[in-house]
C-alpha cells in the first residue's frame, strides 16, 4: 500500500480518538470554571457542556445544580437538560433530574422550565410526564405535566386518559378505616408516611378533550347526564355539536329551560339552539326573556346578543317592537337585540333610550351609541352631560362614547381638556387618556402637569398617557417626577422608561436622572424588537437576585398602598386536602391568618393598608388605611388572631368596599368559594361591574383561590394585571 494511503487510514482512524480526547479535556476546562465561578460563572457554558452529550457531561450539571444560588443559574442548568433527549446512556438521569426539579423546586421559574424541557424531550419526555401527573406533586404542577401530555396525544394514550377521567375507587388499605389507619401511623412513628396522590377535576378536564373525539356519541351523552363537572358537560355537549348529533337539539332545549343549571350552560344551549333551528327560536328566547325570576341575567343578554347576530328581518322587527316597553331588564334585552338594526326608526329609537331612568338600559343604550358611532346621538350624549355634570358614574361612559364618535374634532378635544383637570377622578383620568389617545404631542404639557396631581390614579393615568404619545419629549418629564414617587407608582414609571428606552436602571430615580443628563438630548426611542431582546436580559437579571421579597401565597407585594380582602365565610372551617393517607389537610382559615401575617409583617415601612374581611356581610379592620408601623403590625396581627368564619360568600360588596378608598393601587383577594349572598352573585357580573369600576383607576387585583379553582377570580385577575394563584 502506498505511503500516502496508509497515513490516509492512520489520520481516519485516530479522528474519532482524537475526537474524543478534545472533548474530555473541554469538559475538563469547563467543569474547572464552573466549579471555582459558580453563579458568576458564563451560562453559555451549560449548553456547550450539554452539548458533548456524554453521561460525564450530565453528570457534571446536575452536580452542579445544587451548588449555584440564584434562580438564574439554576433555571440555565435545567434549560439545557432535555438536549440528553436520545443519549442512551446520559438521558434517564437527565430527565429524571428534570421531573425532580419540576416536583421539589421552590421557585416556579425552576418549575416551569423543567417542564418544558420534559415536554421538548422527544423520545421520553412524555413518559415523565406522566409519572409527574401520578406523583404527589402541586396541582399546578400536575396539571402542567397534563397540559403538555396532551398536546401530544395519540390513540395509544387513550387508555391512560381513560384511567384519568374516570379512576377507580382507591381501595381500603390493610387496617380498616381512617381511624384505624391514623392510630397504625401514630404507633410507628419512624415509618414514612404515604402520600396522597389526589385526582382533580382539572387532570379531568383535560384527559376528556382527546378521549372526547374518540368516543361513540352514546358514551357522551352518558358523560353529560352523569358527570358533576360542568366544564367537562360543556365539553360532552361541544363535541356532540360538532357531529351534527341529531339528538342533540331537544336536549338543548331541556338544558335551556331548566332553570336550576348555571347561565353559562344555559347559555350555550341557546347557542345550540339557534345554531341548530336560526331564527326560528327567536320567541321562545324573548318570552324566556322576560322572565326575570327563572332566567340569569347572562343567559337573558347573551340570547339578546344571539338574536342581534343573527341580523335576520324578521327578527328584527320583532325585537324593534319591544324596544321601550316592559321592566328595566326587557328594555336592555330588546336593545342589544337591536343593536345591528340599520332601519332609522331603529336608531332614533337606540338613541331615544339614552333617556332611560333605569341605571343598566342607559348604559346599554350608550355601549350602543359609541359602537355604531351614531353622529345623530351627538347632541343627546351632549345634553346628558350637562344633566350628569354631577354625576361621575355616568359622566365617564358619555365621555367614553363621545370620544369614540367625535373622534380627533377639536371642538370636542377641548371639552376633554376641561374635564382633563376637574374635581372628578374617573372623569379627570378617562379625559387624560383620551386626549392622549389621539392628541399626539400638543398635550404633553397637559399631562406633564398631570404627573404632579396628588391622586395616584392620575399621575398614573398620565404616565400611561405620556407612553402612548410614544416621542422623546416624554422621557424628561417621567424622569424628573419618578424621584419622587414610591411603592407600586415607582415600579410602573420604571416600566414605562424601560419599554421607551431598554435602560436597565429599573427603580433607581437617580440612575435614570443621570442618564437623561449625560444622554436625554437626541436620544432615540427604542425599537420593538430590540426591546424584546432587553425584555429577556432584564428577566434573567431578575432571577439572578437571591434576596427575597414580601409575598402573600407567591404573590410579589410591590405596592406601599394594598387592601387585602378575606373571605372569612363558613366554608373557610373546612380542611385542605391532606398531603398524607389518613390525615386530614390544615383548615384552610389558618393557611389564610397565617400567609396574612407574613405579608403584613413583610411590608415596606412606607406602606398603607387595611384589610377587608366577608361573610354574608362585610367588615373592615380599620377605617382608612394605616402605615406599616411596629404597632399597626402588632394591631393587625392580632386583629387577624381573631378572625372566625361563619356565614355567606358576600364578594360583591367586599370588593365595593375596598375600591371606596382613592388610594388603594393594589388589591389582594382570597377566597374559597363561589358569591352566595350580597347585590351581585353571578360571576359574570360581578366581572362586569368591577371591570367598569377600574376602568379609568388602574388598580391591579391578584386573587387566591383557596381550596378549588375559583372563575371569577381567575377573571378578575386576569382582567386587572394581576396574579391568580389556586391553593389546594
Amino acid at each position: 500500500m502506498p505511503v500516502r494511503a496508509l497515513l490516509a487510514l492512520f489520520l481516519l482512524l485516530a479522528a474519532p480518538v482524537a475526537s474524543v480526547a478534545s472533548a474530555a479535556d473541554d469538559l475538563t476546562i469547563w467543569k474547572s470554571e464552573l466549579e471555582t465561578r459558580l453563579d458568576d460563572a458564563d451560562e453559555s457554558l451549560f449548553g456547550k457542556v450539554a452539548d458533548l452529550g456524554s453521561r460525564e457531561a450530565m453528570q457534571t450539571l446536575v452536580d452542579l445544580y445544587p451548588k449555584l444560588r440564584s434562580v438564574f443559574m439554576q433555571r440555565e442548568i435545567v434549560r439545557v437538560l432535555h438536549r440528553f433527549d436520545g443519549k442512551d446512556d446520559a438521558e434517564q438521569p437527565a430527565l429524571q433530574h428534570l421531573m425532580d426539579v419540576a416536583v421539589g423546586a421552590q421557585a416556579r421559574e425552576l418549575r416551569l422550565a423543567a417542564l418544558d424541557g420534559l415536554g421538548r424531550s422527544k423520545r421520553h419526555g412524555r413518559t415523565f410526564l406522566r409519572m409527574i401527573v401520578e406523583a404527589p406533586a402541586l396541582d399546578e404542577v400536575r396539571e402542567m405535566a397534563m397540559e403538555l401530555h396532551v398536546a401530544g396525544a395519540t390513540d395509544a394514550d387513550n387508555d391512560w386518559y381513560r384511567e384519568v377521567f374516570s379512576p377507580k375507587p382507591a381501595a381500603a388499605p390493610e387496617g380498616g378505616n381512617k381511624n384505624n389507619r391514623r392510630r397504625n401511623k401514630q404507633d410507628e412513628p419512624d415509618a414514612e408516611p404515604e402520600r396522597t396522590v389526589p385526582g382533580l377535576e382539572s387532570l379531568r378536564e383535560l384527559a376528556f378533550g382527546p378521549l372526547a373525539g374518540a368516543m361513540e356519541d352514546r358514551e357522551l351523552l352518558e358523560v353529560f347526564g352523569q358527570d358533576r363537572n360542568l366544564n367537562i358537560k360543556v365539553a360532552a355537549m361541544d363535541a356532540l355539536a360538532s357531529r351534527d348529533f341529531k339528538g342533540l337539539e331537544p336536549l338543548a332545549s331541556e338544558l335551556l329551560d331548566n332553570i336550576s343549571l348555571p347561565a353559562r350552560m344555559r347559555a350555550q344551549a341557546a347557542e345550540i339552539l339557534i345554531k341548530e333551528r336560526g331564527a326560528s327560536v327567536a320567541d321562545r328566547f324573548i318570552e324566556l326573556a322576560k322572565k326575570q325570576e327563572v332566567t340569569q341575567d347572562y343567559l337573558r343578554m347573551r340570547m339578546a346578543e344571539l338574536l342581534a347576530d343573527l341580523r335576520d328581518p324578521k327578527v328584527d322587527k320583532t325585537t324593534e317592537k319591544l324596544i321601550g316597553k316592559g321592566k328595566p331588564h326587557q328594555r336592555a334585552f330588546a336593545l342589544v337585540a337591536s343593536k345591528h338594526n340599520q332601519e332609522s326608526k331603529v336608531v332614533k329609537k337606540l338613541i331615544g333610550a339614552l333617556k332611560d331612568k333605569d341605571e343598566r338600559v342607559w348604559r346599554a343604550a350608550v355601549d350602543i351609541a359609541a359602537q355604531r358611532r351614531f353622529e345623530d346621538a351627538v347632541d343627546d350624549l351632549e345634553k346628558l352631560l350637562s344633566k350628569y355634570k354631577q354625576d361621575e358614574e355616568r359622566l365617564v361612559p358619555l365621555l367614553v362614547a363621545l370620544t369614540s364618535i367625535q373622534g380627533p374634532d377639536q371642538e370636542w378635544q377641548a371639552t376633554l381638556e376641561e374635564y382633563a383637570v376637574g374635581e372628578a377622578r374617573d372623569v379627570r383620568n378617562a379625559a387624560l387618556r383620551a386626549l392622549a389617545q389621539y392628541g399626539g404631542e400638543r398635550y404633553i404639557p397637559m399631562l406633564t402637569d398631570a404627573l404632579q396631581h396628588a391622586d395616584w390614579s392620575t399621575r398614573y393615568a398620565a404616565l400611561r398617557g405620556l407612553e402612548k404619545v410614544h416621542t422623546p419629549a416624554v422621557l424628561a418629564p417621567i424622569v424628573a417626577r419618578m424621584g419622587q414617587e414610591e411603592g407600586r407608582l415607582v415600579i410602573e414609571f420604571a416600566d414605562v422608561l424601560w419599554r421607551l428606552t431598554g435602560k436597565p436602571y429599573r427603580t433607581r430615580a437617580g440612575a435614570w436622572a443621570d442618564w437623561y443628563a449625560q444622554e436625554g438630548a437626541g436620544f432615540a426611542l427604542i425599537d420593538p424588537r430590540e426591546l424584546e431582546r432587553v425584555k429577556l436580559e432584564e428577566e434573567n437579571r431578575r432571577l439572578r437576585q437571591v434576596t427575597k421579597a414580601t409575598e402573600f401565597f407567591g404573590i410579589r407585594i410591590e405596592s406601599t398602598r394594598v387592601i387585602f380582602i378575606i373571605d372569612v365565610s363558613g366554608s373557610m372551617n373546612e380542611p385542605l386536602r391532606g398531603q398524607y393517607v389518613g390525615r386530614d389537610g390544615e383548615v384552610r382559615m389558618s393557611i389564610a391568618k397565617r400567609e396574612l401575617k407574613d405579608a403584613l409583617e413583610g411590608l415596606d415601612a412606607t406602606a398603607l393598608y387595611n384589610i377587608v374581611t366577608f361573610s354574608s356581610g362585610v367588615d373592615t379592620w380599620i377605617d382608612g388605611v394605616v402605615g406599616a408601623s411596629e404597632k399597626s403590625r402588632e394591631d393587625a396581627t392580632e386583629f387577624v388572631e381573631r378572625l372566625g368564619a361563619g356565614g355567606g360568600t358576600n364578594l360583591y360588596e367586599a370588593i365595593q368596599t375596598a375600591f371606596k378608598d382613592a388610594d388603594v393601587d393594589t388589591i389582594i383577594i382570597l377566597s374559597d368559594g363561589e358569591p352566595t349572598v350580597g347585590p351581585v352573585t353571578q360571576p359574570a357580573l360581578i366581572r362586569e361591574d368591577v371591570a367598569r369600576w377600574n376602568e379609568h383607576r388602574g388598580i391591579k387585583i391578584h386573587c387566591v383561590s383557596v381550596g378549588g379553582s375559583l372563575r371569577v377570580l381567575e377573571w378578575l385577575a386576569a382582567d386587572h394585571g394581576g396574579t391568580y394563584i389556586k391553593y389546594q
